[in-house]
C-alpha cells in the first residue's frame, strides 16, 4: 500500500477503536455469563445483535453521504456540501421517528413470534425492544454525522467516541448486574450511552463542518441521488446481517436460548478479528471513492496491498484459534462452553478469516457505485442461506450452524472477488503469490484441525506460522510494509 502517513494513522485510530471492545468483552463477558445465566445472557446476545442492527435502519444514508462528500471536496463549495449534509441527516431523523413507532407498536409481537423469547423472560425482553425503539432517531442520526466526519478523515474523533462506546456495551451489563438481573435494566442503561455518543458525535461534526452552523437548508435534488445509492446500500445493511445472525435466531427457535449462548460466546471471540479489515476498510471507503475515476490506478494498488495485510495480520490468530478452540474456551468461560463450542470456534475462524478477505472487495464495489451489485448477490443468498441454516440446525445443532455460516461466506467471498475483478485496477490481486499464501493459509487451518494431541498441535502451528511467515515477507507484502515493520522494531529496540 502506498505510504501514506494519513492512511495509517487513520487505519490505526480505527483499529484502536474496534480493537478496544474485543480487550474489554473478553474481560467482561464471563462474569456477564455467570451473572445473567444462560438464558439471559442468551437473550442479552440477541440484545445486541439488534442494537448492531439498529443504525442500519439508516437507508443507507450515512455511507452514501460519506461518499458524495470525499468525492466533492474540493469541487463544489462550502455551502453545496452543508445542503448535502443536512440533506441527509433530516432524512436520519425523519427515518428514525418513523422505526421508532413501528418497533414500539410490534414490541410484543416480535417478542412473542419472531423471536420466541421463553415466557419466563418475555416481559423483561419486551421492555429491552421498546428502549431500543425509542432511541431509533439518535442511532440513526448517528449515522450521519459519522459519515461527514469520515469523509473529512477524522477517523481519531471516530474512534475516540467508538472505543468509548464499545467498551460501555459490555461494561455496563456488568455493572448493571452487580444490582439487578433485569435485562430491560440492563437496555435502558445501554441506551443511555447511545444517547451520549449522538451529543459527541453531533459536537464532533459541528466543530469539523462547522458550516452547518449557519441552518438547515435542504437540496431537493441531492435527496433522489441519496435515496437511490443509500436504497442498494440499504439491502446488503439489512440483508448482510441477517446473513450473518440468522443463525442464532434459528438456535434459538430450534434448540434453545442455552444453544444460542455456546454459538455466541465462540463468535464473539472470532467476530472480534474482523476488527482489521474493518478499520482499514473503514479508510478504503473514501480513498476508493476520491481515486477510482481520477488516480485508477492508485486504487488498484491500495486494493492488492490491502488484501495482502489482511491476509498477513488475520491468519496467525486464525491458526492459533483453530489449534487450541477448547483450551482457550476452557480457560475463558469454563468446561461446559469448552465441550459445545469447540468445534463451533475452529468452523467460524475459518469463516471469519476468509470473511475478512472479502470485506476488501465488497468496499471497493460500494465505493465505486455498484452498490446495487451488492444489494442483488445479498438478496440471491438469503434464502439459500436460511434453507440451508435451517437444515443444518436440526441436523447438527449449534456445530451444523457454524458449518452453514462458513460455507455461506466461502461462496460469497468468490462472488465478491469475480464481481470486484473489473473495477480493481490494473495491479489486481498478486497472481501466484496471492494463491499461494491464501492456499497455505487454508492448508495450514486444516492440518491443525486433524493433529493429535496437544503436543502435535504446538509443533504444526510453530511450523505453519514459521513457514507462513516467510510467505508473506518474501511475496506477500510489498516494499513499503516491509520497510514499515522494519522501522517500527528499531524504534521499539531504541525505546
Amino acid at each position: 500500500m502506498e505510504d501514506s502517513d494519513p492512511i495509517r494513522r487513520s487505519i490505526l485510530w480505527n483499529l484502536l477503536g474496534q480493537a478496544t471492545p474485543l480487550v474489554v468483552a473478553a474481560l467482561a463477558i464471563p462474569p456477564v455469563v455467570h451473572g445473567l445465566g444462560a438464558d439471559r445472557f442468551g437473550a442479552l446476545a440477541i440484545v445486541w445483535v439488534i442494537i448492531g442492527y439498529l443504525g442500519l435502519f439508516d437507508l443507507g444514508i450515512g455511507r452514501a453521504l460519506t461518499r458524495a462528500i470525499a468525492e466533492r471536496r474540493g469541487q463544489d463549495t462550502g455551502e453545496r456540501l452543508r445542503d448535502v449534509a443536512w440533506t441527509a441527516l433530516v432524512i436520519t431523523v425523519a427515518l428514525g421517528v418513523l422505526a421508532a413507532i413501528v418497533g414500539a407498536t410490534l414490541s410484543g409481537w416480535l417478542v412473542t413470534r419472531v423471536l420466541r423469547v421463553p415466557l419466563a423472560l418475555q416481559p423483561e425482553m419486551q421492555r429491552s425492544v421498546i428502549v431500543l425503539a425509542l432511541s431509533m432517531p439518535f442511532v440513526l442520526s448517528t449515522a450521519g454525522l459519522r459519515g461527514i466526519l469520515e469523509a473529512h478523515g477524522r477517523f481519531g474523533i471516530v474512534n475516540a467516541i467508538r472505543a468509548v462506546m464499545g467498551a460501555y456495551q459490555f461494561l455496563a451489563p456488568l455493572a448493571v448486574i452487580t444490582v439487578t438481573r433485569d435485562l430491560g435494566t440492563v437496555v435502558l442503561v445501554l441506551a443511555i450511552g447511545r444517547l451520549a455518543a449522538w451529543v459527541a458525535h453531533l459536537v464532533a461534526t459541528l466543530l469539523v463542518m462547522p458550516q452547518l452552523r449557519s441552518g438547515a437548508r435542504l437540496a431537493r435534488g441531492e435527496m433522489t441521488a441519496l435515496v437511490r445509492e443509500g436504497g442498494w446500500m440499504t439491502v446488503t445493511n439489512v440483508v448482510g446481517p441477517v446473513l450473518v445472525y440468522l443463525d442464532r435466531f434459528l438456535l434459538g427457535a430450534l434448540v434453545s436460548m442455552e444453544a444460542v449462548a455456546w454459538y455466541a460466546t465462540p463468535f464473539e471471540i472470532v467476530s472480534r478479528l474482523l476488527v482489521v479489515p474493518s478499520a482499514l476498510c473503514g479508510v478504503l471507503f473514501p480513498a476508493f471513492a476520491a481515486d477510482h475515476t481520477s488516480r485508477p490506478e492508485r486504487a488498484g494498488e491500495i486494493y492488492s496491498r490491502s488484501l495482502a495485510v489482511v491476509l498477513s495480520a488475520l491468519f496467525p490468530l486464525v491458526l492459533v484459534l483453530s489449534a487450541f478452540p477448547s483450551e482457550l474456551l476452557r480457560a475463558w468461560v469454563g468446561p461446559e462452553f469448552a465441550l459445545h463450542g469447540a468445534v463451533v470456534l475452529r468452523w467460524l475462524a475459518l469463516g471469519v478469516m476468509i470473511n475478512a478477505l472479502a470485506h476488501v472487495p465488497f468496499t471497493l464495489l460500494q465505493a465505486v457505485g455498484r452498490s446495487h451489485v451488492t444489494a442483488r448477490l445479498h438478496m440471491a443468498e438469503m434464502p439459500l442461506y436460511a434453507l440451508g441454516a435451517w437444515w443444518a440446525i436440526r441436523a447438527g445443532g449449534v456445530e451444523g450452524a457454524a458449518i452453514a455460516w462458513t460455507a455461506r461466506i466461502a461462496l460469497d467471498t468468490v462472488a465478491l472477488f469475480v464481481l470486484a475483478r473489473p473495477h480493481a485496477g490494473t495491479a489486481g490481486p498478486m497472481g501466484k503469490a496471492w494463491s499461494l499464501a491464501l492456499i497455505s493459509a487454508l492448508l495450514a487451518v486444516a492440518a491443525v484441525d486433524v493433529a493429535p494431541g496437544l503436543a502435535t498441535r504446538i509443533v504444526t502451528t510453530v511450523v505453519a506460522l514459521t513457514a507462513f511467515g516467510w510467505i508473506a515477507w518474501r511475496w506477500l507484502l510489498g516494499r513499503a510494509e516491509r520497510d514499515w515493520i522494519r522501522a517500527r522494531l528499531v524504534d521499539t529496540r531504541e525505546s
